[in-house]
């Protein structure tokens, strides 16, 4: 049965589809007003600025884009498959194997190419990751991290104690790392890069206020940060306020995550992280989440897209159990997390999207949008934001000229919207059309893969 879904599945990908009169969004900034893509065999074949040639003489099939915006499909560069986004009721919420080839169907329904798991159990990634690879399911790309290095104690592993008990000795193998000197730490990632792993994931977080943690050695995150780049692996490091920036710099981050929700990230930062191009992804979602999370409020369960992926138990259980509290995320952190995002790319700073999907009120798949019209509310133009969920991801993750880009040779990953996201951020979630690899996705049956 695997196979012969494999095999329908190049078969789909061997059409030849035309989009024309439609406004393309090329993933680098640049925007065609009026044009056409012609896809063939799973990629883009040529890409028209005006008129297209006659269908027939392509033996393409058309799709008709007035009124409409064609970007390359999206990714969400920061997200935990591991864990839900919500608060469930049974063991079944938090079981990775059943759940995560779900999300990354739920992902591309919502228009989003690829994904980047930055800290998840790593043998039931990859074994998903094998079986989307195959073709036998049909998900967003997956680039994963692996486990997250962090201090013993440190950051990360609180999750571990949240947990459902008969998880916990699972997660503790495969969330995290914490080496206790620098020689582990290199052996670590050496096992990591043998495994597969796209990518490194460092904390460097002492917490704040009553929720304080231990913090990773300096010398101890330098090995592993080294050891990574030896391996020509990207490093990714967590950050919480300007101490943890200014020392990820200097450990040769590729991106910055999170930044700082607790005071302005200096000039000086921003200026080293503009000339070193280290990408910096801020994801303002979770200080949303969490924000609303602490005041007992619900309503981005509401969201449309978010109502058609999100699991009804999982969204009813979570209306059901989440309680306002004393909120550690205020909505100060918030405005203060856009401010510096903002700051950022005035800067010049290179920006890429990422959600924090999993975490509270954050539900796998349609996260990404809202993401960048926090980014349009913070001042961020949409272009910058279009960009960062496209062309600077991909080169983040390794793929640009592949992915998150409408030109001659890239994947024929794609999505069309109603409008145009341009003038109106909103209009990426009026989905039209999701092409993936040359595919034209049957969104209606994405979430009933078996």
């Amino acid at each position: 049965m695997g196979r012969a879904l494999a095999l329908n599945r190049d078969l789909q990908r061997s059409d030849t589809i035309l989009f024309r009169g439609v406004r393309i969004f090329t993933g680098d900034g640049m925007t065609i007003e009026s044009g056409g893509v012609l896809v063939k065999n799973g990629k883009i074949e040529a890409v028209y600025d005006g008129a297209t040639p006659e269908p027939a003489s392509l033996k393409a099939e058309v799709v008709e884009g007035a009124g409409k915006t064609l970007l390359p499909g999206l990714v969400d560069a920061h997200v935990h498959l591991g864990a839900p986004g919500g608060i469930g009721e049974s063991a079944e919420a938090y079981n990775a194997q059943i759940n995560v080839p779900r999300e990354l169907a739920a992902y591309l329904y919502s228009g989003v190419a690829a994904v980047r798991s930055v800290g998840d159990p790593l043998e039931a990634l990859l074994a998903v990751r094998r079986e989307t690879e195959s073709g036998r399911r049909v998900g967003a790309e997956l680039f994963l991290c692996g486990p997250m290095f962090t201090a013993p104690e440190g950051h990360g592993t609180e999750f571990i104690k949240m947990a459902p008990e008969f998880v916990r000795p699972m997660l503790t193998a495969q969330l995290v790392r914490t080496p206790k000197s620098a020689e582990e730490a290199r052996a670590q990632v050496r096992d990591l890069k043998a495994a597969g792993v796209d990518g490194i994931k460092i904390i460097l977080e002492a917490g704040w206020g009553a929720m304080t943690f231990p913090r990773m050695d300096m010398a101890i995150a330098r090995a592993a940060a080294e050891e990574a780049r030896a391996s020509k692996l990207p490093v990714a490091i967590h950050t919480g306020d300007s101490r943890d920036v200014a020392d990820a710099l200097d450990l040769g981050a590729s991106s910055i995550e999170h930044g700082s929700s607790r005071e302005p990230i200096p000039d000086a930062l921003l200026a080293r992280m503009a000339a070193g191009k280290v990408m910096f992804d801020s994801t303002l979602s979770v200080w949303e989440g969490y924000r609303d999370a602490g005041q007992g409020k619900t309503d981005l369960l509401n969201r449309s897209l978010a109502q058609q992926v999100g699991p009804a138990a999982l969204i009813a259980s979570t209306k059901k159990l989440l309680k306002p509290g004393r909120a550690a995320i205020t909505d100060d952190s918030l405005k203060l997390a856009q401010s510096n995002l903002a700051r950022a790319w005035r800067a010049g700073v290179p920006l890429v999207t990422g959600t924090d999907s999993g975490n509270m009120l954050l539900l796998h798949g349609p996260s990404v949008h809202r993401e960048m019209q926090l980014w349009v509310e913070a001042g961020v133009p949409a272009v910058a934001a279009l960009q960062a969920a496209t062309g600077n991801a991909a080169k983040l993750l390794g793929v640009n000229g592949r992915l998150g880009c409408i030109a001659k040779g890239c994947d024929a990953s794609l999505l069309l919207v109603d409008g145009n996201p341009l003038q109106d951020i909103g209009a990426t979630e009026r989905i039209s059309l999701v092409v993936f690899k040359g595919e034209r996705i049957r969104r209606g049956t994405l979430l009933e893969q078996k």
